[in-house]
């Protein structure tokens, strides 16, 4: 009888580590991606809700015909948290009514999105085409839902509220070192809002734009 030796099939070891190398820059190709697409997620997110917020203040002050204001926070949230132009919370208060008994604002609503996200809010006027004159520190609205100057006294807290008087909006970024994209959320004089995709130029084919 004749031994027929059949070819031995199967991997050598450099095959293998090949083929491990492979999957491997995969891998760290997969991860990166979504790393970068759960942080453009969570930038998108702390906008929309920094963009409802503001929003929500305009609405209070026409609702309850008085001085609503809306400012960003290092601090816990509260009526008496130092307003500031960079932070990772904000707060939303109604001023007392001049003449009233009140003595203290009201909170109606506060916001720790952007810490829980690692989100890093900034106001105008440190931002290109933002208004120079106008404040995020904080941001008053009247009874007509327009942007108001108020004294620290009126709004008890630190700092006043100054309305912008050359016509550009305040305009707050919301960024993040581990995203690949950067939102604007924009408060014109007259109380109109937007948020945009600072990346993209406002124009018909991208009305997204900044």
């Amino acid at each position: 009888m004749l031994n027929v030796r059949r070819g031995e099939k199967g991997f050598s070891l450099l095959e293998l580590i090949v083929v491990l190398a492979v999957i491997g820059m995969l891998l760290v190709m997969a991860v990166r991606a979504f790393v970068g697409w759960s942080a453009d997620g969570k930038v998108r997110a702390t906008a929309e809700s920094l963009l409802n917020a503001l929003r929500v203040t305009q609405s209070n002050a026409v609702a309850n015909n008085r001085i609503a204001v809306f400012s960003l926070t290092a601090d816990t949230p509260s009526t008496t948290a130092v307003p500031a132009k960079t932070g990772s919370n904000w707060f939303l208060n109604l001023v007392p009514l001049s003449g009233s008994d009140e003595t203290a604002a009201t909170l109606i609503q506060s916001g720790t999105v952007a810490r829980q996200y690692g989100v890093t809010l900034t106001g105008s006027p440190t931002i290109t085409g933002a208004s120079t004159t106008g404040t995020s520190a904080p941001l008053c609205f009247n009874p007509l839902g327009q942007l108001s100057t108020q004294s620290a006294t009126n709004l008890f807290l630190a700092t006043g509220c100054t309305a912008p008087t050359d016509g550009l909006p305040v305009i707050y970024k919301v960024s993040s070192t581990t995203a690949s994209r950067e939102f604007q959320v924009r408060v014109y004089p007259g109380g109109q809002m937007r948020m945009c995709d600072a990346a993209k130029t406002l124009s018909n084919t991208n009305p997204d734009g900044c």
